[in-house]
């Protein structure tokens, strides 16, 4: 399981650099101010649905030769503040886009729509003029007690200075002279930002010299030079004036969380039903491994094998403690290990040798590939066939440990989750259309999508052979974490090899510095401790990357672990290609 985390979280950073590539590499495109446009003129026609029909006409002086056209960068999510200073979120939707005569390619995201404007092939003349329109829809109107109409005409990030700029404010029922002269005075807000802090026109008066306003019968027109930053358009209309506007918000991002929600809650009853196991019976105290497994096995039985050299480790130390190999620090090098060989497997054995486990044969033909007697860890390379060897005894014995079926549900829940975290991500990064109420959904889904996570993990039951071994291994490494020091004195009788035989285990269990530190307090039994032996395992199991510095394909193992571009961004973006 330790694996499959470690692949998700990759996944999750992958999914999420991937989906903002875009983003990014648009920001680098607006920032090198390569041109400038002396003429930027927005004409806005406002529907009474709330539509506005935009028709741009941009006077660009390229200051690079090289320019192949330009960027139109419009949001499709944007902060709106309103006249009592309240910001919300609110989407849009963009349609109709077209620039008279030219080439048009589009990048866009979820929250921008980007279009890139010119042909490949053509360079662009040192001064050229843009004609571009589009349907802006705002949607409903948010406010209870009047309606609002705001637009970013400029956006905050200029790649380009523009000179001269002209705002034309059309509405679609045409206000009367009385109405106009209201707007004059009270209804039109022109701000300096998107947030409503600095306003350039007070109240009908020219309090700033870059800008000035004429209202009339065919609407309202805004002049303004050398314009920098951002520039917000906001009017203040009856309530109702919206009415027929509609909602610019979908139902996919929506409808993507409820499923990641309903697989969540089917794996949760597919534990409660298959994947329960059963409680573990009480069992006597195990003073050895149980059936005599070696220490690969014990850690596939209590679930700490951790990556797979941990067990290559524990198995070379079994070896040493077996008597086969001795295992001791090279003297002129500190991080290098020196492997010599006591024992020939390929001859008979001596007496009061223990046999070796299948695992434990293929560890010592790892490590002694040649003729050699003497191995150095650091030098010699190990055999990489044998260590994938243990592997798969490792994995085949697993499967005695677990009912097929849920092993095999287990798989496909796994898959599920990295789909509904897919599903997840693009729902959030690259859809992102629910109305902002309705944001909670992506925290009860990533919530969802967590604790399914746990019922998938858990979601593997026990065969009666499984709860056997697993109580066996419980009540082995409770007596190892606190043992009775009169009764290991027994042990020590009948085996004096109890202690060296134990450190692999205590390895692949977890729970070796609580181990020595228990076996420490008792005078008489730390001096076993002391021992070359002891001391030199110890050592090698601190140092537990050392197969995978040796194995002949080291990465096995390992986790077994054209132009320039320019522009304005932001709210409202142009930039050169």
């Amino acid at each position: 399981m330790q694996k499959i985390m470690k692949k998700i979280i990759v996944l999750i950073f992958a999914i999420a650099i991937c989906l903002s590539i875009t983003n990014i590499s648009f920001a680098e495109e607006n920032n090198d101010k390569n041109f400038v446009i002396e003429n930027f003129d927005v004409e806005l026609n406002v529907k009474e649905d709330n539509k506005v029909e935009v028709k741009e006409t941009l006077e660009v002086h390229f200051l690079n030769e090289y320019s192949h056209g330009i960027y139109r960068a419009i949001p499709i999510w944007e902060k709106y503040t309103s006249e009592d200073g309240k910001t919300v979120d609110k989407r849009a939707k963009i349609t109709d886009f077209k620039c008279d005569g030219e080439k048009i390619s589009y990048n866009s995201s979820a929250t921008m729509f980007r279009a890139k404007i010119g042909d490949p092939d053509r360079l662009v003349p040192q001064y050229k003029t843009y004609n571009i329109s589009y349907t802006y829809d705002l949607g409903k109107d948010v406010c209870s007690d009047k309606d609002e109409f705001i637009f970013h005409a400029f956006g905050d990030d200029l790649g380009g200075e523009v000179l001269y700029g002209k705002i034309t404010l059309k509405f679609d029922n045409s206000l009367d002279e009385e109405k106009s002269t209201k707007v004059e005075k009270e209804q039109l807000l022109i701000w300096k930002d998107k947030f409503g802090k600095e306003n350039i026109y007070d109240k009908g008066k020219n309090n700033d010299t870059q800008t000035s306003v004429a209202i009339s019968e065919e609407g309202i027109v805004i002049n303004l030079s050398k314009i920098t930053g951002s520039i917000t358009t906001e009017v203040i209309l009856p309530e109702g004036y919206f009415s027929t506007a509609k909602d610019t918000y979908d139902n996919n991002s929506f409808i993507i969380c409820c499923v990641t929600i309903l697989i969540s809650i089917s794996a949760g009853i597919a534990w409660f039903i298959f994947g329960r196991d059963n409680k573990l019976k009480e069992t006597q105290v195990i003073t050895y491994p149980p059936e005599n497994l070696d220490a690969a096995y014990i850690g596939v039985v209590s679930g700490n094998e951790g990556v797979a050299y941990s067990r290559y480790n524990a198995l070379a130390v079994s070896l040493s403690s077996k008597g086969y190999i001795s295992i001791a620090k090279d003297p002129n090098d500190k991080e290098n290990f020196l492997v010599k060989k006591l024992i020939d497997i390929n001859k008979p054995l001596p007496n009061n040798v223990k046999e070796l486990s299948e695992n434990e044969k293929l560890i010592y033909e790892a490590i002694f590939r040649g003729e050699h007697d003497i191995v150095s860890l650091k030098d010699d390379k190990i055999d990489e066939t044998k260590l994938e060897q243990v592997d798969k005894n490792a994995k085949e014995f697993r499967k005695k440990l677990f009912v097929k079926k849920t092993t095999a549900m287990q798989i496909t829940y796994i898959g599920l989750e990295f789909i509904s975290l897919f599903m997840l991500i693009i729902s959030f990064f690259a859809i992102k259309d629910a109305h902002p109420a309705n944001n909670y959904i992506y925290v009860v889904s990533l919530i969802a999508w967590i604790v399914s996570l746990v019922f998938t993990i858990l979601l593997e039951k026990r065969t009666s052979y499984g709860d056997k071994l697993t109580a066996e291994v419980k009540s082995y490494k409770e007596f190892l974490k606190g043992f009775d020091a009169e009764q290991c004195k027994k042990l020590l009788q009948d085996n004096p090899k109890f202690f060296y035989e134990t450190l692999p285990y205590t390895y692949v269990l977890g729970i070796t510095k609580n181990w020595v530190k228990e076996v420490n307090s008792y005078p008489d039994l730390a001096k076993y401790f002391n021992s070359p032996y002891f001391q030199d395992s110890m050592m090698f199991l601190a140092y537990h990357y050392i197969f995978i510095n040796n194995v002949a394909n080291p990465t096995n193992y390992h986790g077994d672990s054209s132009g320039n571009f320019g522009g304005l961004g932001g709210s409202s973006g142009v930039g050169s290609w």
